[in-house]
């Protein structure tokens, strides 16, 4: 019998986090066992995240060992500021006093929840490349000592955050094991990232270049990113490899649909908004086509499924009136995966929303192919780019430029066309045991080069 293979994966979103970027990490974790791998996972213990999914925590099999450290974060701190200086609830039922009224006792507390607030953002800026900077010492302790106790193979890092990446370096130079750079999202000209300083510029090319040179093997989700990485740094061309993101029909056993209005077209988009112009360009080509088409006000209905931030939901206010959109559109907040699989599989279609924005052709977007299993009509609104290959390589879905008049035109098209009578991916192209077995055979490559490399040391 074979002895199973050890990874030491890096990983700050696993269970109990909840949301997309636990995803594709646990996926690996729970599908490498067949290949021969067993994992031991170094992960925070108390992470800042606020999305906690702990139904997650059954997939992670058995024979997983995790190791959970110490992770301090900005945005931890600033909780406890917050709870240290803010006013005691009232036991007898009454509100807590006005801070007018609380006079010198009030004012300093007041002042603490300020400066605590700055401090909290001049840390931030400080800490490079993200906010779990400060993991990195307690993560490589962690693994050494779970590499020390039994040795590991390989070393997999999946990031963002790149501290991740960071980890594995280090864990790399003290054990001398392959690693492996997982890059679920770009870095360098994130599509998605807001405005950064020059120097911070120049330092994430930097570190990029580290990383991206000192790794055995980068792994990117998407065959643009994979180009721009192999233009960037032409001399490690070739060991930049994509792996993307799939989906596992596993999700879908033993969850029902949740019960739906009756004769409503329902279609889900399951996940966070993130973008700036992406809810509003549907909501406008929704408008546009009940303008058009207005008996299917009482046909029609949007669920969104997931966080919104700030500046969408006040984009989701605007359309909200009885004149506008009320009553078509709903918004559901983040639900537990087991509950928005329930959702999606109610769903008469699923929903993308990826807009034109420089960079965002790159973007896939994990629920693009996660979809897949559903075997659901998939409406994308995408520019042209990598989602939009991945569909009319399966032949699935309505694609949309993102734009009001191709979005009102995808939307009719949706409601009208009959369900497909066959699988959306039916070589399993996607399935995330495909993607494991690939990453298994990235691990055995890289475990025999380090170890042809270091044979042909000891025999100079």
């Amino acid at each position: 019998m074979t002895t199973p293979r050890r990874l030491l994966v890096i990983a700050y979103f696993f269970p109990p986090l909840g949301g997309v970027g636990v995803q594709r990490t646990l996926k690996f974790v729970r599908h490498l066992g067949a290949s021969g791998w067993r994992s031991v996972v170094v992960t925070p213990g108390r992470p800042a995240y606020p999305i906690r999914d702990p139904g997650l925590l059954d997939e992670i099999p058995g024979d997983t060992e995790v190791v959970r450290t110490t992770c301090p974060e900005p945005a931890g701190l600033a909780g406890s500021l917050a709870g240290r200086f803010a006013p005691a609830d009232r036991t007898d039922g009454t509100p807590p006093r006005s801070p007018l009224r609380r006079g010198r006792r009030g004012r300093s507390r007041a002042a603490l929840r300020t400066a605590g607030r700055w401090w909290t953002r001049l840390v931030r800026i400080l800490l490079f490349p993200d906010d779990q900077a400060l993991w990195w010492p307690f993560a490589v302790r962690a693994g050494l000592r779970a590499h020390r106790a039994q040795p590991v193979d390989a070393i997999y890092s999946s990031s963002p955050p790149v501290t991740g990446h960071l980890i594995g370096r280090s864990l790399k130079g003290l054990t001398g094991r392959p690693w492996i750079a997982d890059f679920r999202d770009p870095w360098v000209g994130n599509a998605f990232a807001g405005p950064i300083s020059w120097p911070r510029r120049r330092l994430q090319a930097w570190l990029e270049r580290q990383i991206v040179e000192r790794a055995d093997r980068v792994i990117v989700v998407s065959p643009s990113i994979q180009r721009a990485l192999q233009i960037r740094y032409p001399g490690q061309a070739a060991k930049i490899l994509c792996i993307p993101n799939g989906y596992d029909r596993a999700d879908l056993n033993g969850i029902e649909p949740t019960p739906r209005e009756p004769g409503r077209f329902a279609i889900v988009y399951a996940g966070s908004i993130y973008g700036d112009r992406e809810l509003t360009l549907f909501l406008d080509g929704l408008e546009l086509l009940l303008t058009r088409r207005p008996e299917l006000r009482t046909r029609l209905r949007v669920e969104f499924v997931g966080r919104v931030n700030v500046a969408n939901q006040q984009i989701a206010a605007r359309y909200a009136g009885t004149d506008r959109l009320g009553g078509i559109v709903s918004w559901t907040g983040f639900l537990p995966r087991r509950e928005a699989v329930a959702r999606m599989r109610s769903a008469d279609a699923l929903l993308q929303l990826i807009a034109d924005d420089p960079g965002k052709d790159a973007v896939v977007g994990a629920k693009t192919v996660e979809y897949l299993a559903f075997d659901l009509p998939i409406l994308a609104v995408v520019p042209r780019g990598d989602a939009r290959a991945v569909l009319e390589e399966l032949d699935w879905g309505v694609v949309a430029d993102p734009e009001p008049e191709a979005i009102a035109t995808g939307l009719e098209r949706i409601v009208e066309t009959p369900r497909p009578a066959r699988r959306a991916d039916p070589e399993g192209r996607y399935d995330r045991a495909a993607q494991a077995r690939r990453l298994a055979e990235v691990l055995a490559a890289a475990v025999a080069e380090a170890v042809g490399g270091h044979s042909a040391q000891a025999n100079r």
